[in-house]
């Protein structure tokens, strides 16, 4: 893309969702069986061990690597905060920007457009 002339890659999104599965699934796998077994507390490294998320870091940092222009990473949020620890760990990775989605659904019917974007902005700040 640099050399057909982009002035910049805007890499896909990380949802909020994922990481949150993530977390949950690695809970489910590291615990079952304990209530069986008391030695199975013991079968698996601390969580703190682990290298939990989604490679993002990892990618961004490639691209990075690999470009002169800048590198735009992208969040899609959820929820008041749930985004933000990637958020801060993207620029040290490598990310020149952040494009920051807000997916929240406005469910009031009599609701402005206006109102919809205050609420927005206001649930999205860390």
């Amino acid at each position: 893309m640099e050399d057909a002339g982009a002035a910049a890659v805007v890499l896909h999104s990380l949802f909020e969702e994922q990481l949150t599965l993530e977390k949950l699934e690695l809970h489910e796998r590291t615990t079952q069986g304990t209530e069986y077994f008391q030695e199975a507390l013991t079968y698996f490294p601390e969580p703190e061990e682990y290298k939990l998320g989604p490679r993002i870091l990892e990618h961004i940092a490639k691209a990075k690597a690999a470009v002169e222009i800048p590198i735009i990473a992208s969040l899609n949020g959820s929820s008041l905060g749930g985004w933000t620890e990637y958020a801060r760990q993207m620029q040290p990775a490598g990310a020149d920007a952040l494009e920051l989605n807000i997916y929240k659904i406005p469910t009031e019917f009599d609701q402005s457009a206006e109102e919809v974007e205050k609420t927005t902005s206001r649930s999205s700040r860390p």
